[in-house]
């Protein structure tokens, strides 16, 4: 299980996305292994920003970020309004972070190219455009949310 904490007395169950929001200087890290999204703020305090939950809200529901229970949630990436996209075996998720006291967890009709969602893997936003740009494994090739 992972925890919360300052520098290394915070613990990660195999961490495997990093993302970064240049509004507020957070770092993002999916944890794979505890199905967790984490944030490290500039002073180092990591604290859990979803999943990890074991209450009703599953992939495939929206629900506030603190409920919803991520499957195996991989590459990210942080988009111009800061919200947090997350590529899991379930799809790719959005944590909207309209209300920094609530944030929400929603679903996105993006399932994957053909793939039920399981080979997105890699997230980058694209400044330019403004869309996610989505690294589809299985399907071998890069799509866009727009």
């Amino acid at each position: 299980m992972s925890w919360p904490g300052v520098g290394a007395s915070a613990g990660f169950v195999s961490p495997r996305g990093v993302a970064v929001c240049a509004r507020t200087g957070k770092i993002f890290v999916s944890d794979f292994g505890s199905g967790t999204l984490r944030s490290i703020l500039p002073a180092g305090v990591v604290t859990t920003v979803a999943g990890g939950s074991d209450g009703a809200v599953r992939n495939g529901a929206d629900g506030l970020a603190a409920g919803v229970k991520l499957n195996a949630p991989r590459g990210m990436a942080v988009d111009g309004r800061g919200d947090l996209w997350v590529a899991t075996s379930g799809g790719i998720k959005r944590l909207s972070t309209g209300s920094p006291a609530a944030p929400l967890m929603i679903d996105t009709p993006y399932l994957g190219a053909g793939t039920g969602g399981g080979g997105s893997r890699g997230l980058a936003f694209c400044p330019a455009s403004g869309c996610i740009a989505v690294a589809e494994t299985n399907a071998n090739f890069i799509n866009f949310i727009s």
